[in-house]
């Protein structure tokens, strides 16, 4: 049996991807930022929340503690919502997107007993 401080791989997996996401989320809104106008601005600041709240629950997820797995959970759902619309529209790069939140979703909501309050 597993120490209840071991994280597993999948848990690590995980927290990377979030942070990943979260600095790509970030990178995409600064560039936009040079672009946008108007209610760009508001996109821009949407990006850059989503993306800050995106690396803080993948750093949360890898200490292993409640809130970022919860959070991570958050944002993968609403994630995957978005992907499946953008691909209902048409965009077949979504797909990625989707992939990527349902592994999230499956790993958050399949380890949950090794997080801690």
């Amino acid at each position: 049996m597993q120490p209840a401080s071991a994280r597993p791989p999948l848990i690590t997996a995980a927290g990377i991807v979030l942070i990943i996401a979260g600095a790509l989320s970030v990178v995409s809104a600064l560039i936009l930022l040079s672009l946008a106008g108007g209610l760009g601005i508001l996109y821009v600041l949407i990006g850059l929340a989503v993306g800050a709240a995106s690396i803080w629950a993948g750093w949360m997820v890898l200490q292993l503690r409640e809130q970022g797995r919860s959070l991570g959970l958050i944002l993968a759902i609403v994630g995957a919502v978005f992907a499946l619309i953008a691909l209902i529209q048409g965009s077949t790069v979504s797909i990625i997107n989707l992939a990527l939140d349902a592994f999230l979703i499956y790993a958050l909501s399949t380890t949950r007993q090794y997080f801690t309050v």
